[in-house]
């Protein structure tokens, strides 16, 4: 039972803590950047932007070690064999990235289901270079590269986009393979 008013108020501020430390957290933030629906991507490419994301996670916040949950996407995704090979192709790439920017390299939350909705124009232009290596357009890619990497020395991460796109379509042609053995023939 309740006595007085000072009783009451501390009461009070205790439920409101509690409430508040143990509320769902969610998003704060309204989603940035360019719809990802909008830019059709394959779901090899999804995973490609999920596991760049939770790498960010790891620089970011270190604690989390969310590098585990870039491995094990990829592993997921592109299998035992290829998949660490496109984890490590992707670290490689923001690795190199990482050194040639001075500046933080803007990322959406890959576990927030409002924001993993979106790229931001960093992420586009991360994917724009993987997507002009893919079309052949190294122009294009260095150009994209040189935006990125605020104009720093790019040789490095274009070295790095173009294993992990080696990688990349070696996988997505072994991919494509085995569905077309895996269908079943008309009848």
């Amino acid at each position: 039972r309740i006595s007085n008013k000072a009783e009451f108020n501390w009461l009070f501020f205790i439920c409101k803590e509690l409430y508040v430390a143990n509320k769902p957290k969610t998003c704060r933030i309204k989603p940035q950047g360019t719809p990802i629906e909008s830019l059709k991507l394959s779901s090899s490419e999804l995973q490609i932007v999920t596991i760049a994301r939770y790498y960010f996670e790891t620089f970011a916040h270190p604690e989390k070690q969310s590098w585990q949950d870039a491995i094990a996407i990829s592993v997921k995704k592109f299998g035992n064999n290829a998949g660490p090979v496109v984890a490590l192709s992707v670290l490689s790439f923001l690795q190199n990235i990482r050194i040639a920017r001075s500046s933080t390299f803007q990322f959406n939350n890959p576990k927030c289901p409002a924001c993993s909705k979106f790229l931001t124009d960093h992420e586009r232009t991360f994917f724009n270079i993987i997507r002009s290596i893919l079309n052949g357009d190294n122009t294009s890619a260095a150009a994209f590269a040189t935006i990125l990497c605020e104009t720093n020395d790019i040789k490095k991460v274009l070295r790095s986009v173009s294993a992990l796109t080696h990688n990349y379509k070696e996988i997505s042609t072994y991919s494509s393979n085995l569905s077309a053995i895996n269908r079943k023939p008309k009848v």
